[in-house]
């Protein structure tokens, strides 16, 4: 796999209050190898200009369905909230 670096506009790590900034993200294979306001470019790097977004590294389907089990499809929608 070649490494990828992505120019974010704008970055959020999740932990601090508030977005960092443009970044840009050094990944190598399925590893964020680096994040800083520059850092090194591979050699045959891809670069992917999300220099107009906010990037979020790391939020992978934040929610889970507890309750839809396939019996209940039916009457799913007739219980309430709190169930």
């Amino acid at each position: 796999m070649r490494p990828i670096l992505i120019r974010a506009g704008n970055f959020w790590d999740g932990i601090s209050k508030k977005s960092l900034g443009p970044r840009e993200i050094l990944v190598i294979g399925e590893t964020i190898a680096e994040i800083g306001t520059t850092v090194s470019e591979p050699a045959g790097a891809e670069i992917i200009d999300l220099s107009g977004h906010t990037v979020t590294p790391g939020f992978i389907d934040c929610h889970v369905h507890l309750t839809l089990r396939p019996e209940l499809l039916g009457s799913f929608w007739s219980y309430s909230p709190s169930y």
